[in-house]
């Protein structure tokens, strides 16, 4: 399996595709759709983990549904956390299984199915889970959306200040570096349209909650 910076530079041709562009484009869209829950955390497959606040009255089988996708279904482990006080007691559990027809995890938390009684100092319970998730290839559907966000980004740090202006006294007499049409149109109404389309095909990989808003931020 090819790696993501192999499969564009091999998919976009002409664009000049280097490491450091795919790297700040990573970045950028992985805020845009949500997987950056944490410093540094991209889009690409790597290592996971949510910590679950068990219910008060917690099922013998508790069902589990992870935020990230895609995921690696053999490679999770669920660990039930007893926390009483200051102290912490940490159980992995092995009694569970994977629903291809719902997509939910089922668990055996080793419970007696009673309400859990958290009242004063009652301990405390929560499920961790560790997993593998993310994108070691792209879908072959936005690799065009790629290859034109790379082509922006390249424009934009290939630009200097003999080229683009930047010692200029005003907006309205900035130019652009040569050749670099991609910028000049994202400022234009077909520069709108294309934004919208690019939305709309990476919402396929979009972790965000609302449906109608791809990004995690206004952009």
């Amino acid at each position: 399996m090819i790696n993501l910076y192999d499969q564009l530079k091999e998919y976009c041709g002409c664009v000049d595709v280097t490491e450091d562009d795919v790297a700040e484009m990573i970045n950028v869209i992985s805020m845009a759709t949500c997987w950056a829950q944490s410093s540094c955390e991209t889009f690409l497959m790597s290592d996971r983990a949510e910590v679950i606040d068990l219910p008060l009255c917690a099922d013998c089988v508790f069902k589990f549904e992870p935020f990230y996708r895609p995921f690696d279904p053999e490679s999770f482990k669920f660990t039930f956390v007893e926390i009483d006080g200051i102290n912490e007691t940490y159980t992995e559990l092995t009694d569970w299984s994977y629903s291809n027809i719902d997509g939910v995890f089922r668990i055996d938390l080793g419970l007696d199915c009673a309400c859990i009684d958290r009242c004063g100092c009652d301990p405390e319970y929560k499920l961790l889970v560790e997993y593998r998730a993310g994108y070691e290839e792209l879908p072959d559907c936005i690799l065009p959306v790629f290859c034109n966000l790379l082509e922006v980004i390249r424009s934009k740090n290939n630009c200097d200040c003999t080229d683009c202006g930047c010692e200029s006294d005003t907006p309205e007499s900035i130019t652009y570096a040569t050749g670099d049409i991609v910028t000049v149109a994202l400022e234009t109404d077909l520069g709108a349209l294309l934004v919208n389309n690019y939305k709309a095909q990476l919402s396929s990989i979009s972790l965000c909650k609302e449906k109608k808003k791809i990004w995690g931020f206004v952009v």
